[in-house]
């Protein structure tokens, strides 16, 4: 039997324990809460909305490694090209990528983003149909955020709309999950959208984000698709709260928090860390 759910996805606002009607944003005891949880709930999520990046985690002091292995499946590249090396290629581009990127060096993440977007094109018929094309939406997703972070806010939401586009055309599930991967580029698409001050554009997008993580988390029981959730709930919590629905943002930031709490039970070496950081 799967894990229950804390909460129930829908397009309406989470339970508080208290009904939505009419009246329940009146009175000074809502008011004080409100004013509470959300100043404990910016302390969680602040005003920077969580972004997602697609590959593998950097750490300080690791850009000259991966140039180091840039160089040398670069070599083996270009004596035999096969699936493996192409792919570690591609790969390591993309990690190197994000390094740049989480750093704000824009340019140099955009560049290494479109290596690896040519190596997936060109070399597309070494893979399996659904992998090359999940690999190619995960690298646009991360092109989307370098290019939208660099300001270019218009041709960051073209590259994520490509991202979707290229997984509308996958019937499987590719490596890492199609929905976990729609919950993430939706979620960095509404980033985008609230920069150019469209709520309404930017509550569609997280709350699609937010259906798909559900359904992903419903499929995998993950970790990664708890923080998904975690992301796009606190996300439109705030795109609520700025918009002035209040109860609407007091009920994501209360899912958030349960989610958080599934969260420290799925990752077992970071329990206590995740956990802290949700209360």
């Amino acid at each position: 039997m799967g894990r229950k759910s804390p909460v129930v996805i829908s397009e309406g606002a989470f339970s508080l324990g208290v009904p939505h009607s009419s009246n329940c944003g009146e009175g000074p005891g809502f008011l004080v809460a409100l004013a509470i949880l959300t100043a404990v709930l910016r302390a969680i999520f602040p005003e920077r909305r969580k972004e997602v990046l697609v590959g593998s985690p950097n750490r300080d002091g690791e850009v000259d490694s991966l140039s180091s292995r840039i160089e040398e499946y670069g070599s083996r590249f270009r004596s035999e090209p096969t699936e493996t090396v192409v792919r570690e290629l591609a790969q390591t581009f993309i990690a190197r990528g994000n390094f740049f990127a989480e750093r704000g060096k824009s340019l140099e993440a955009e560049g290494d983003y479109l290596k690896a977007l040519e190596l997936f094109r060109e070399f597309q018929d070494l893979f399996a149909p659904d992998e090359s094309k999940h690999r190619l939406a995960g690298t646009l997703n991360n092109l989307g955020r370098v290019r939208r972070d660099a300001g270019t806010l218009s041709e960051g939401i073209t590259t994520f709309d490509q991202a979707l586009g290229v997984l509308d055309e996958s019937a499987g599930d590719g490596p890492d999950g199609s929905d976990l991967l729609r919950a993430m580029i939706l979620n960095n698409r509404g980033i985008a959208r609230v920069r150019l001050q469209d709520s309404d554009g930017a509550v569609g997008d997280f709350t699609a984000s937010v259906e798909f993580a559900h359904k992903s988390f419903e499929k995998r029981q993950d970790a990664k698709s708890a923080s998904a959730l975690i992301e796009a709930l606190s996300n439109r919590g705030a795109s609520y709260s700025h918009s002035g629905r209040h109860a609407e943002a007091l009920g994501d930031y209360n899912a958030a928090l349960e989610w958080c709490r599934v969260l420290s039970e799925l990752d077992a070496t970071a329990s206590r860390a995740s956990f802290a950081r949700c209360l």
